[in-house]
């Protein structure tokens, strides 16, 4: 896995237009020329870890997804919590039960 500057360029201009941004607009919100997002976007200019730093504030995302693609991990939803939870009590219930049924064997 390598960082590949086009690739990296098409992700940002990706999450601008999400946010529903020009490329004007965004320069600005980060202090950087119009100029250097547009060579960042098309690739012909690396962004510098500085930059990518910012642009992982602005976006809330990573710095592996801006440079490399890797997806960020999603917060587990209530119910996954809920049934995590539930699962997680059930064990514990058996191994309590299995507990005291050697307990009674042993003693």
């Amino acid at each position: 896995m390598y960082y590949d500057q086009k690739e990296s360029g098409k992700r940002i201009a990706n999450l601008r237009k999400k946010e529903g941004l020009t490329q004007e607009q965004l320069a600005e919100k980060l202090s950087i020329s119009y100029s250097l997002l547009a060579k960042v976007e098309s690739g012909s200019r690396a962004a510098s870890i500085d930059l990518l730093v910012e642009m992982k504030a602005f976006f809330n995302t990573t710095l592996d997804y801006l440079a490399l693609g890797i997806e960020p991990m999603t917060e587990p939803s209530k119910h996954e919590d809920m049934v995590y939870k539930n699962q997680a009590e059930q064990k514990i219930a058996e191994l309590e039960q299995k507990f005291k049924e050697l307990k009674e064997i042993i003693l």
